[in-house]
């Protein structure tokens, strides 16, 4: 209960779990604050005391919409804070990007060397050559 997770465009378009509550924030900076925020013992605890449920614990997006996050007047005094968050998010993307490029170039080269097989293949049969 109370799990993380920052979703990357690797998660694009994907259904993690239907028990998932999703928070949108536009400011980059503020998003990367919130959720270093929401894994803090401060946030877990504010979680738990809202969470319901005898099996599996549950939270409601009115709960996450009432916790107190803690806002700074001047950002500058998390700024380096906020920048090694940046880190983790970006190594995610660029993996995904990266994974994505070899899958392309992979799928291509397969395409290309089942294409120069069949046409083998026919070639063999058709002078009776196996």
């Amino acid at each position: 209960m109370g799990r993380v997770a920052y979703i990357t465009k690797m998660h694009d378009g994907a259904v993690l779990s239907d028990d998932m509550i999703r928070l949108r924030i536009p400011d980059k900076k503020t998003r990367l604050y919130v959720y270093h925020f929401l894994q803090t013992m401060y946030a877990q605890d504010q979680m738990k005391i809202n969470e319901y449920g005898a099996v599996q614990q549950h939270l409601e997006p009115e709960h996450l919409r009432d916790l107190q996050i803690p806002i700074p007047e001047d950002w500058n005094t998390v700024g380096s804070l906020i920048n090694d968050m940046k880190q983790p998010v970006e190594v995610k993307n660029t993996y995904y990007d990266l994974k994505t490029q070899i899958e392309n170039d992979l799928d291509s080269k397969l395409k290309e060397l089942i294409s120069v097989n069949s046409k083998n293949f026919e070639t063999d049969t058709e002078s009776g050559t196996e």
